[in-house]
């Protein structure tokens, strides 16, 4: 974001921005257009830092939420109160209620020279390392000028970098169908499943007496699933992954063990 920002900034200093993730569906386009315009406008005229907050329908744990405040709105903009990472389910039942917090989309809308100021302000480091090679940037040597800023990035998300830290972060609350498709349990949401609730993309997996199993594959070889339920089994010529789904998170620490045992072959 900061390399992004420093580049358009030094284009047009009056660039206006939206990020947003890869792998997130969105549904009713025209919606999420019109959402994300009104956004643009907002910090078009403001100094301020914009983010999509999605209503939630149920206690997610898997997703970052925001509280904002109810009572200070500017045309159905809101300011944000605090960011909350990933709460257990009892904590994520507590937000619902509240009626004040929302998902953390994690799709921002501002201006370049506004954001390239808040890492001035909130990340020095960060600041301090395009600043440096900032006149390389929209040039013929600017690859070679990312390659070695990169080198020495620590690797920092937005919220904690910038968001937590602001006090001009605003919210609008959206109501465009939206999923992070990052997590095992956002694609089951979205995949095609069978009568007994289980998705698989594989025409070599047969399920039997299954239920509300994920199973992801992309060998031909056949797989047969038998009396198992409520599982995410990801087949790949590597390496196999079985676990509950009401475990997803943990697939971090998983990963983190592989590391340990076997180092960085199947990571």
């Amino acid at each position: 974001m900061a390399y992004i920002s420093f580049k358009l900034k030094k284009m047009n200093p009056n660039a206006n921005m939206i990020v947003a993730p890869s792998d997130h569906l969105i549904g009713d386009l025209e919606l999420f257009t019109k959402t994300c315009k009104k956004a643009l406008d907002y910090t078009a005229n403001h100094y301020a830092f914009v983010t999509l907050g999605i209503k939630p329908n149920h206690p997610n744990t898997g997703y970052g939420y925001i509280q904002f405040d109810q009572e200070k709105s500017e045309s159905g903009v809101f300011k944000v109160n605090r960011f909350t990472e990933k709460p257990d389910v009892a904590t994520a039942k507590e937000f619902l209620s509240e009626g004040n917090y929302l998902w953390n989309s994690g799709i921002f809308i501002w201006k370049a020279e506004d954001i390239v100021g808040a890492f001035w302000e909130h990340f020095q480091f960060m600041y301090d390392l395009f600043q440096e090679k900032n006149a390389d940037l929209n040039t013929p040597k600017e690859a070679d000028a990312i390659l070695e800023i990169y080198e020495k990035c620590p690797s920092t998300s937005i919220d904690y970098a910038i968001m937590e830290k602001a006090n001009n972060v605003f919210l609008i609350p959206s109501d465009f169908t939206w999923n992070d498709l990052g997590t095992w349990n956002s694609a089951y949401d979205n995949f095609q499943k069978d009568e007994e609730m289980n998705a698989s993309n594989s025409k070599s997996t047969i399920l039997v007496d299954s239920k509300g199993c994920l199973v992801h594959s992309n060998e031909q070889k056949l797989m047969v699933i038998g009396g198992l339920e409520d599982l995410i089994i990801v087949n790949t010529p590597e390496a196999l992954l079985i676990c509950k789904k009401e475990n997803e998170q943990q697939i971090k620490e998983y990963v983190a063990k592989v590391k340990e045992v076997k180092g960085v072959l199947y990571i």
